[in-house]
């Protein structure tokens, strides 16, 4: 099933949400079962699954959490979401990644500054992870605006670094970020594993983006790296976040303009 978001076009922003379930698990000889998310220019990157059905997302839920991070933070990119109906085979709640389109050249004016260029050449999937029971409407409230946070980085990242590759504009936009939130420069030296999770750079600035939009304030598993922004804050983090926001926001109108 595809469902589209009620403010969805074909500009840049979430263009559908996708349920994937059990019948689109691709079988390979002597591999495990993997299915591929669906993205704005095609399939995505295979990714392991539980070969079982299972409980996915209420849709109309994810929908709604997509619009309230669309209000506060439209993207200048296409993003496509996937409600799997399967565990995803990392035992996550679920993963954002950015895929670059190094071959349509199709999409842009002769003239259009590279800059430009950068903002709209690749898109954003999100993949949201079932359960093997029922799950508990929080768990939505606070994955959903997660993730789109982490491509809101991606875009962050080359809206001001736009000079560098793709993934150092990424690293560039954290150090920034980390400096003004007072993240320790040693949790970028971690290595990405289950039990330190929390304490990456990227999953803090994740989570500011879910506080920040109201969804599940509760929560904050970070209290051993920084503590949790306040509702309006004045702080040189929250005053940073205002400033990317109005960026993000511009980005979006000239990227619509441009579609």
């Amino acid at each position: 099933m595809t469902k589209l978001p009620v403010w969805s076009t074909t500009a840049p922003g979430v263009t559908a949400v996708h349920e994937l379930g059990y019948e689109q698990i691709r079988w390979g000889y002597g591999d495990p079962p993997k299915i591929a998310p669906r993205s704005h220019f095609g399939p995505g990157y295979a990714t392991k699954v539980e070969p079982m059905p299972a409980y996915g997302h209420d849709v109309d839920q994810v929908c709604a959490l997509l619009e309230r991070c669309h209000q506060e933070a439209p993207l200048c990119v296409p993003v496509s979401v996937n409600v799997l109906k399967l565990v995803d085979g990392r035992g996550s709640n679920g993963w954002a990644q950015q895929r670059w389109c190094y071959d349509d050249d199709s999409r842009f004016a002769d003239d259009e500054a590279p800059a430009q260029r950068k903002y709209r050449n690749w898109d954003g999937v999100i993949v949201l992870s079932g359960k093997t029971t029922e799950i508990h409407p929080a768990i939505a409230r606070y994955v959903v605006p997660h993730e789109y946070a982490h491509v809101l980085e991606d875009a962050l990242g080359l809206i001001r670094y736009g000079d560098l590759s793709e993934h150092r504009s990424s690293e560039a936009l954290m150090r920034e970020w980390a400096e003004v939130r007072g993240v320790d420069d040693r949790f970028f030296d971690l290595e990405y594993s289950v039990t330190n999770h929390h304490l990456q750079p990227c999953e803090v600035f994740a989570n500011d983006f879910r506080r920040l939009i109201g969804a599940e304030r509760e929560w904050w598993p970070h209290d051993d790296v920084v503590p949790a922004l306040g509702v309006l804050d004045t702080s040189p983090a929250g005053l940073w976040w205002d400033e990317a926001i109005d960026q993000l926001r511009e980005c979006s109108k000239q990227a619509k303009a441009a579609a």
